[in-house]
């Protein structure tokens, strides 16, 4: 048993040092120096965590709700890269800062997805199982497009991946009592309730995902557990009844559900105010958009239709396995997932319009659900084949193996997408001129090409803050 464990360890270590080297080769993208310098737009953010100036004096500004995304990135662009380039030149410095986070990001979700789909009845190397059947999932490249988590932006990874990873590290305790026969007594140490009041504070001004996510979760829980309890009362009034059905609820989650839920609502109304929204397009003319976007999700990629199929096929099965402890359990997780999957991408449309995401949904926007269906599959797939006998479990597991390979062939390993990019900054900062004219005509710390210098001034202070230039220099292609 110990030979296979740490082949398995070794074949888990060399994904995460591939998955290292991909997105060390990824480009830079354009909202980085504008966040990290910062520009003016994102100065006022910087100095409103809560964004009570928009309360106090109506301003309106960008990302009012998301400073503590804005504040983790600007404090890690502005010391890790400088700290690395004791070890390498400073060019290097930046994408190695990036691959870092990307890469431990992408460690510790896969652990925490692991935390969720371990079964009661733990078993000593449940967690390499498990992280076997997820780590594949996370794709840099390939089916990125369509199910990526940690973006090859890092902008994106900030702002999506890194606060939904919190989110989950926030559930994960409920979920061990609902779901694990914890008690909360053991599980609520009150260094877990000291994290989770300071997680409350974070979360809700932490990315656009959270605020809806959280609300959709907790509102879910309050429905449910009132109703079902509501369902024991016998005897009594309706009043009486109802009330016996709120005290039978923990005040651990009326405390940290009904806290979370006020301050995203409150993030939702000061979002409101973020100079960045758009009204171009209607309510009523992005539901059409949505569609497109959700029919393009489920048909340009293998990825997203070969999870979902898989995951059907592993509900399948799980029904003729109802006699066995736990089937009946994830059956019931399935379908609560299924619930949240479908209120949350109905509701995704009112979370605003932005043209750069044309079509609403996308792999960031959809990446609740992603997280969603990672787990499914991953605790389903660890479950089905203890039960299976014979035959059907060998083609089971034939059929996992097969499943894996697809998608660890499709995560292609394009380490030098970010090859043009670093010859252009090597470029500005060889360059004797105060603005460079460049020949590369890759992207350069921007999302599009720079044909005016004056766009190109805020990269130009970044690039000199990180040692790249030997002064403040800007640049046009």
């Amino acid at each position: 048993m110990n030979r296979y464990v740490f082949i398995i360890i070794a074949l888990l270590f060399c994904d995460v040092v591939y998955s290292f080297y991909q997105h060390k080769g990824q480009v830079l993208d354009g909202d980085l120096a504008p966040v990290v310098l910062p520009s003016k737009d994102y100065t006022e953010v910087l100095n409103d965590p809560f964004g009570v100036r928009v309360l106090t004096q109506g301003m309106e500004y960008s990302a009012p709700n998301r400073y503590f995304c804005h504040i983790a990135m600007y404090g890690y662009f502005r010391t890790i890269p400088l700290f690395l380039q004791r070890f390498v030149e400073p060019i290097e410095s930046v994408y190695l800062a990036s691959a870092l986070f990307k890469t431990v990001l992408q460690v510790f979700l896969i652990w925490l997805l692991i935390q969720y789909a371990k079964s009661k009845e733990e078993r000593r190397y449940d967690w390499l199982i498990l992280a076997l059947l997820l780590t594949p999932l996370f794709q840099t490249h390939g089916y990125s497009g369509y199910m990526g988590i940690i973006s090859g932006a890092i902008t994106y990874t900030f702002f999506y991946a890194f606060p939904l990873a919190l989110l989950l590290l926030f559930f994960l305790p409920f979920f061990k009592v609902g779901c694990c026969d914890k008690t909360i007594k053991e599980v609520f140490t009150p260094f877990c309730l000291l994290g989770l009041f300071t997680l409350v504070l974070i979360l809700p001004f932490s990315g656009s995902l959270v605020a809806p996510t959280a609300l959709l979760v907790c509102g879910l829980f309050f429905l449910v557990s009132l109703w079902l309890n509501f369902k024991k009362q016998t005897i009594g009034s309706l009043f009486n009844k109802s009330m016996e059905a709120t005290k039978a609820i923990s005040w651990v989650y009326w405390f940290y559900f009904g806290l979370l839920s006020l301050l995203s609502l409150y993030s939702f109304y000061i979002g409101t105010f973020n100079a960045e929204n758009s009204d171009a397009v209607s309510i009523a003319d992005r539901y059409p958009l949505f569609f497109k976007g959700l029919f393009n999700q489920l048909t340009r990629k293998l990825g997203i239709p070969l999870l979902l199929i898989f995951i059907l096929v592993n509900v399948f099965i799980l029904r003729t396995l109802k006699e066995k402890k736990g089937a009946i359990e994830l059956l019931t997780i399935s379908k609560w997932i299924g619930i949240f999957s479908l209120l949350y991408l109905i509701l995704l449309p009112f979370g605003g319009y932005r043209h750069y995401r044309a079509d609403i949904i996308r792999h960031d926007t959809m990446m609740p659900v992603t997280l969603c269906l990672f787990y499914f599959f991953a605790a389903s797939a660890y479950f089905i084949p203890r039960y299976l006998k014979g035959k059907k479990r060998n083609i089971y597991l034939l059929s996992l193996l097969v499943f894996s390979i697809i998608f660890m062939i499709a995560d292609e390993p394009e380490f030098y997408n970010n090859a043009c990019e670093k010859e252009a900054l090597r470029a500005i900062a060889n360059s004797p001129k105060e603005v460079v004219q460049l020949d590369q005509d890759c992207t350069i710390l921007r999302w599009e090409q720079i044909k005016d210098a004056q766009y190109s001034k805020v990269n130009g202070e970044m690039l000199y803050f990180w040692n790249i230039t030997s002064t403040k220099k800007s640049y046009q292609q």
